[in-house]
């Protein structure tokens, strides 16, 4: 199903990854004492992370930041990961 989607098929899955990562890293690690990461640090890293997805994850042939988007409509997270074409511009990936 996902290598199917739009960011999987325009090769996108990399930056969502990291975007995931970050925010995983950054809600769990303040919770465990070993890590030294404070509560501020990790929110600052799981930011940091949804940031990065909303601003480089996008449509290769209309430029439109998907998460960008789906971020004032989230009705648009789901087209994401499970359609081929670009919510925007239909384009077919």
């Amino acid at each position: 199903m996902f290598k199917e989607s739009v960011i999987g098929k325009t090769g996108q899955w990399w930056k969502l990854g990291i975007g995931v990562i970050a925010m995983l890293f950054g809600s769990i690690a303040p919770v465990v004492d070993s890590t030294g990461i404070s509560m501020m640090t990790g929110t600052v890293i799981a930011l940091v992370g949804y940031a990065f997805s909303i601003a480089f994850i996008s449509c290769p042939q209309c430029r439109l930041r998907w998460f960008w988007k789906a971020l004032i409509y989230s009705e648009l997270y789901k087209p994401l990961f499970t359609k081929s074409t670009c919510p925007n511009c239909e384009h077919e990936f």
